[in-house]
């Protein structure tokens, strides 16, 4: 019972990051859609919409196990600032979560659980990507500036 205890306490942990990200990607989709980067904006809700999707997963995995999702988020949402600062800082909660999840895989092996262990490995593998379209898009700002914004726009 213990290890199914531990096992919820990090599909929990999982999902408050899950929360986190869906509140800042949504609040991100906002800023950008007011600046008039329609597509970037549009990029934001989806990815939102994967989180959401990985929330639900969680959820679900959780209640399997006898427990009851968290309704809180990890920590404070980056909301607003210019798209270079929007971007990073989605990059950084991309890199945050797959150190998480890398941690996770490894405990939940260890507790025996290799279906929340599947669960968090897919997980990962969308979070990865994830990052790795925000560093493109960081990198290809970074190359073109303003005119990136204007073809994204």
């Amino acid at each position: 019972m213990a290890k199914q205890n531990r096992a919820v306490e990090i599909l929990n942990e999982a999902y408050k990051a899950e929360l986190t990200a869906i509140h800042q990607y949504m609040a991100h989709h906002y800023t950008l859609d007011n600046m008039g980067f329609k597509e970037l904006a549009k990029d934001m809700k989806k990815d939102a919409i994967d989180e959401m999707k990985h929330a639900e997963k969680l959820g679900e995995r959780i209640h399997f196990l006898g427990g009851v999702p968290v309704e809180e988020i990890l920590k404070k949402i980056h909301k607003t600032g210019t798209v270079k600062e929007i971007l990073t800082a989605d990059k950084g909660l991309e890199e945050e979560a797959i150190r998480l999840y890398n941690s996770y895989i490894k405990e939940l092996d260890s507790l025996n659980d290799s279906g929340s262990k599947q669960i968090m490995e897919q997980l990962l593998k969308d979070e990865e990507a994830h990052y790795d379209e925000l560093k493109t898009k960081l990198e290809l700002l970074d190359e073109f500036g303003d005119n990136y914004l204007l073809i994204k726009g």
